[in-house]
């Protein structure tokens, strides 16, 4: 087996054992586990600001609306400098007589991590984690 082969191999096991915790979390519906598994991949991509970087972000997210190949779902890119930017999709309604959208507005960059020795969990792991609460 190559390198390639294994290490896809690991990624595949490793987000199998993160969708096996998932029931802690959720109903594990495949829309839940489709959303938790999209927001880690985010949550994994450095978009540290400086510099910000979010542009590797912002294109992961254009692929997967694209994958959908929804006629309704149009994105667009735009790189306010280079490396930095914004992602834009717009969502036509069903009825376009009556114009139903909708939007979500957000910011793909995130602050510094000042010390991650204090942090419990590294910050970009997107460990799902099972907390006692009060």
């Amino acid at each position: 087996m190559g390198r390639k082969e294994k290490n896809n191999n690991d990624s595949q096991m490793k987000r199998k054992n993160n969708l096996n915790r998932l029931s802690k979390f959720s109903s594990n519906s495949d829309v839940e586990k489709e959303a938790i598994e999209l927001l880690q991949e985010c949550v994994r991509t450095e978009t540290v600001n400086p510099p910000g970087n979010e542009m590797v972000l912002a294109k992961k997210l254009q692929e997967k609306f694209e994958a959908e190949n929804n006629p309704l779902i149009a994105t667009k890119i735009i790189e306010t400098v280079i490396g930095r930017g914004n992602l834009i999709v717009t969502i036509t309604g069903s009825d376009p007589d009556n114009h139903p959208c909708w939007g979500f507005a957000s910011h793909l960059d995130v602050v510094p991590i000042e010390s991650e020795s204090d942090w419990k969990y590294p910050p970009f792991s997107a460990e799902l984690v099972q907390m006692e609460h009060d």
